[in-house]
């Protein structure tokens, strides 16, 4: 992840790794919410197992809220399981590339897998799903992440066959034919779950409440009790207009935000320099759940290598990126 930030955020090393412990962040306080909800204090969980975890872009965070000893990780990629275990102190487990081939050492009462079935190919899909519901305790409770079919190219298409999948994601290191980016609607999801390890299910889908961007999706028994579990739903949108003034030397940043309708509204938008706010607004409203905002501030403020930041943040608190650059990356326009 943090290669493929470098990438599209034109080789920016720090806007690179400000952007991959964002998202890092804003999954573990999902997580954290999920476990508050199921035992009353996140860091009474018992046991977690983060599934398809990565270098632990979400386990440093987890490992200072819980002991390291309750979380597993299960990973495809060795080194990765290796770097988790000596870093984190956390059990590290060997996934694979067939669901039926990966094998639970033990059930847990949580099992997350954020940003894992946004890439499974469709014919892996219920397989997968099976496996990790398998693992869940008997009151156990699976949260996992989805792209919605809106999101893709052909908006219609995936709506009406249910899936599309395209032979394309952030790593080299998988067959892109089998790790790809796919989205799929609710009903497909809901078959998927249907009938997995002989039982009947309850699911709850939230849209767009990871990151912003993916559906979450929260499975459990149907007869176990469903913990009053509430996302965090927070805006998202972009840059549209950035122009420096020369002989003012003043630049104008400005964009635009939009919400799910059950989110809440965001409050204020900040442009922040190196983690200093140097400007602020109060988003406006363009429309239902769409906002515009914009700032003009003198250039001087920002060098050539600054991480500027433009931070979304609602009134519970909770904060977005929708715009992140230097301005040697990111040259802008002039009027």
């Amino acid at each position: 992840m943090y290669r493929y930030n470098l990438r599209i955020l034109k080789g920016s090393g720090p806007c690179a790794a400000v952007l991959y412990f964002a998202k890092g962040w804003q999954i573990f306080q999902t997580i954290q919410r999920l476990g508050a909800s199921r035992f009353g204090e996140f860091r009474k969980t018992p046991r977690l197992l983060d599934f398809a975890g990565g270098h632990g872009r979400v386990t440093r965070f987890l490992a200072r809220e819980l002991e390291p000893g309750r979380i597993s990780v299960a990973e495809i990629h060795e080194d990765a399981v290796s770097f988790q275990r000596d870093y984190f102190g956390v059990e590290g487990l060997l996934s694979s590339a067939q669901p039926e081939q990966f094998k639970c050492r033990s059930s847990f009462p949580i099992i997350v897998a954020s940003s894992f079935f946004s890439h499974v190919a469709p014919r892996a899909f219920s397989g997968w799903l099976a496996n990790l519901l398998a693992c869940l305790e008997p009151n156990g409770l699976l949260l996992f992440s989805t792209l919605g079919p809106e999101l893709s190219r052909d908006p219609a298409g995936a709506h009406e066959a249910g899936s599309l999948f395209v032979p394309e994601s952030e790593t080299n290191r998988l067959n892109k034919n089998v790790y790809g980016t796919t989205y799929v609607t609710e009903d497909f999801v809901r078959a998927a779950v249907s009938g997995a390890c002989g039982r009947d299910w309850t699911v709850r889908r939230f849209r767009r409440a990871l990151c912003s961007l993916q559906d979450l999706y929260l499975v459990a028994p149907s007869e176990a009790e469903i913990p009053p579990f509430e996302p965090i739903f927070l805006p998202w949108g972009d840059v549209d207009r950035y122009l420096f003034s020369p002989g003012a030397r003043a630049l104008e940043i400005a964009g635009w935000l939009e919400r799910v309708p059950e989110g809440t509204e965001p409050d204020r938008v900040e442009l922040r320099v190196d983690n200093r706010t140097v400007a602020a607004v109060q988003p406006r409203q363009d429309g239902q759940c769409r906002y515009r905002w914009s700032f003009e501030v003198d250039a001087s403020v920002i060098g050539a290598d600054d991480v500027a930041m433009v931070v979304a943040r609602t009134s519970k608190g909770f904060e977005n990126l929708v715009g992140l650059g230097t301005m040697r990356t990111h040259l802008p326009g002039t009027r």
